[in-house]
């Protein structure tokens, strides 16, 4: 099983647009709260006032808002629509509702759920030391699958709901828990109401782009520096076949594909192909070691740089890692998720 790339914290909101928000405040009797709109940068703010706070605002459709406060324990993901919702926060920071909408309980539900998958994965993940824990890793697929499961259910049960897509969208496709060729059919169960909502018209443009990535399609351009701090260009690799590999030194079953490599370096080195590796690290120096102690040096190596328009790995729509992407001479995908040993029957 690959290792899930979770994007946790790009949770996106939609423009601010009527809605009252009413609530309590035991902790704090001044201060400030504030209400996020992450998708446009737009923060609203009010005052507690003895205690107390409302927001006001007009919505086209339900949304999905967070409160900010120092008085939360953690952030507060709300659903918000043109009826009144009306919470109190208590002295240890938790939340209690006074009155609520039934998307908000729906997203509420999920999102623990959501939650709680995170730290059961987390807890499972191998260690980087331990290449070969097949029983880890079946059991990380099965909480997968059991997570992805409840979700379907939810959405079949759902879906001529609005909370179906604002699921889909804010959990599913954000989070990259699904490939678009699995999301596309979890978006195909919605009623049409509900594709046509702003979550799903966001989840049909997402489908329509990335399903392009596909063998037969042109593969995105990017740039990158190597380790020389040589500046490169996909393109200029036209004319002969290039591996994309995904991977990076925390992920175990990448680390044990990469034991794979130095057999198969003969075999490798008579064929018209440049493989570049793209590490998903963010500690430089735990890369490096990597690549030394994988016997890796010698390739062209790329260290990713997140959220940037260079950033490969949202660009491939790589969502679990050790992946894969070969590139024929045209600059049009030839495979995704091709395993080392397959090269020589796709490279001519």
């Amino acid at each position: 099983m690959k290792a899930i790339i979770l994007f946790i914290a790009s949770f996106s909101y939609t423009v601010l647009a009527a809605q009252n928000l009413v609530g309590k405040c035991s902790a704090i009797k001044t201060g400030t709260l504030y209400l996020v709109n992450r998708s446009n940068e737009t923060t609203d703010s009010v005052a507690i006032k003895n205690g107390r706070f409302s927001f006001t605002h007009k919505l086209r459709e339900p949304s999905l808002f967070k409160l900010r406060s120092p008085a939360l324990k953690d952030d507060l993901y709300l659903v918000l629509d043109n009826k009144q919702l009306a919470i109190e926060i208590d002295s240890d920071g938790e939340v209690k509702y006074r009155s609520n909408n039934v998307l908000n309980v729906d997203f509420q539900k999920i999102y623990k759920d959501f939650l709680a998958f995170q730290q059961e994965i987390i807890k499972r993940s191998p260690a980087v030391d331990s290449l070969d824990n097949d029983s880890l890793l079946a059991v990380r697929r099965r909480i997968y699958d059991g997570y992805i499961q409840k979700i379907t259910d939810f959405v079949i049960q759902k879906s001529s709901e609005l909370s179906s897509a604002l699921v889909l969208f804010e959990i599913i496709q954000l989070s990259k828990l699904l490939p678009p060729d699995e999301l596309k059919k979890r978006f195909e169960l919605l009623s049409g109401k509900v594709k046509d909502s702003q979550y799903g018209q966001k989840i049909g443009a997402y489908l329509k782009k990335e399903l392009s990535l596909r063998a037969g399609n042109l593969a995105p351009d990017f740039e990158f520096v190597d380790l020389e701090n040589k500046e490169h260009i996909l393109s200029e690799y036209k004319g002969k076949y290039v591996l994309l590999h995904f991977w990076a030194s925390w992920c175990g079953p990448c680390r044990g594909e990469n034991k794979k490599l130095p057999a198969l370096l003969s075999s490798l080195a008579s064929l018209p192909l440049t493989i570049i590796h793209i590490s998903w690290d963010s500690d430089k120096e735990a890369w490096l070691k990597a690549i030394k102690a994988d016997n890796l040096e010698g390739y062209k190596h790329v260290l990713n740089v997140k959220a940037s328009k260079s950033d490969v790995f949202r660009n491939y729509q790589i969502s679990g890692i050790p992946d894969t992407v070969l590139i024929g001479p045209d600059g049009h995908i030839v495979q995704n998720d091709i395993k080392w040993e397959e090269l020589e029957k796709h490279v001519k």
